[in-house]
């Protein structure tokens, strides 16, 4: 089995808190990883260590079986998009493709992925909030990353948006890019994947497959408050 990121016993401790306790995910390439838990579970914590934004304090994270961050491209979408309300989204993107050296035929290319290629001379000003998150991702895929990292995509997003990221989140493994995506909505993770790891209090309480015919809420309530279950990886 091929993981191109495995945290190993990973804490994180700001002063006295600890706020992520041991944990130790397991994502296989071309795939996408559901991490779900209730707000202030440790989900953007985590998140923001499998990125480098932050340093955990105890464990280490192997990206393609290798301690080197740099090992793989990592793209990510964990805090709203920094986008130039006065641009376009081809300018927006021209911007961050100077900033991080990618040539400029990538832009055409990732408008395309995330359906934004027909907006033109609209000013993002005027973008809807799911089309503002989708140019988030087209920002987050400039520079061609293996691994997508994605913080509660759909948070605000209307039923049509959620659909449409939904869509495109599915997508991506058919082209070569892992996903690992929180959120507090426990529906909309199973519509993406079977694969989940339950956060709690900074502690994973199970990793693994959705169990058949099993509605992912009620496993959910039932891992955290039911009878206790051992992870299975």
């Amino acid at each position: 089995m091929r993981y191109i990121l495995e945290a190993k016993n990973i804490s994180k401790q700001y002063g006295k808190e600890l706020v992520v306790n041991n944990v130790n995910i397991h994502v296989e390439e071309n795939t996408i990883y559901g991490l779900v838990g209730p707000n202030g579970a440790g989900k953007s914590t985590i998140l923001k260590m499998i990125t480098g934004n932050t340093k955990h304090t105890h464990g280490s994270i192997l990206y393609m079986g290798k301690q080197n961050i740099k090992t793989i491209t990592i793209g990510s979408l964990i805090e709203e998009p920094a986008i130039y309300k006065n641009l376009t989204a081809e300018e927006n993107l021209m911007v961050f493709a100077k900033l991080f050296n990618v040539p400029l035929n990538r832009i055409q290319e990732v408008l395309k992925i995330v359906n934004l290629k027909n907006t033109k001379n609209k000013k993002t000003a005027q973008f809807s909030l799911g089309m503002k998150q989708r140019l988030g991702i087209a920002m987050a895929l400039l520079t061609s990353p293996k691994l997508l990292v994605l913080d509660e995509p759909t948070n605000g997003l209307d039923p049509v948006g959620i659909k449409e990221l939904r869509e495109l989140i599915k997508s991506f493994p058919e082209i070569g890019i892992t996903v690992i995506v929180s959120s507090h909505n426990l529906a909309e993770i199973q519509h993406m994947t079977k694969f989940v790891g339950i956060l709690n209090q900074g502690t994973l309480k199970y990793e693994g497959q959705i169990p058949e015919n099993l509605d992912l809420e009620n496993f959910f309530l039932n891992i955290l408050y039911g009878e206790a279950c051992e992870n299975n990886v």
